[in-house]
């Protein structure tokens, strides 16, 4: 999943979505329907998914991805579950966000943002 993340997420290269992604895979995100097509549409749409990856759990054919989501102003910590088939391609997608900024950049949570950075107490962000 790291390789996937890098080169769709990160350089932007949906080119090559079909080699980690089933053309129809199951989508449970309900802002994005199934497939690649649709997938890489809503990428597009917002400029891009820029990520830095903190973690990863594989567990048989789950794959968990914990990254943070860099929209400017607003990042995003993200849980990302995936269901790989027996090609190792991803067949099924389960997420869970966390805003950490809200569209002005002020923070939602005090302290590590995950990446290192420190985030303000959340009584400077109001």
């Amino acid at each position: 999943m790291h390789d996937a993340y890098e080169k769709i997420f990160n350089q932007r290269r949906y080119d090559l979505a079909g080699d980690y992604f089933e053309p129809d895979f199951r989508e449970h995100n309900l802002h994005i329907d199934d497939g690649v097509a649709a997938s890489v549409a809503h990428q597009q749409a917002l400029g891009g998914y820029p990520c830095t990856i903190l973690r990863t759990v594989q567990d048989e054919d789950m794959w968990f991805v914990h990254g943070l989501y860099h929209f400017l102003p607003v990042a995003m910590s993200v849980v990302d579950i995936y269901r790989l088939n027996m090609a190792g391609k991803v067949v099924e997608h389960w997420d869970a966000v966390t805003c950490l900024t809200d569209d002005r950049g002020a923070a939602s949570i005090a302290g590590a943002a995950g990446n290192g950075q420190e985030l303000p107490p959340a009584e400077k962000t109001k």
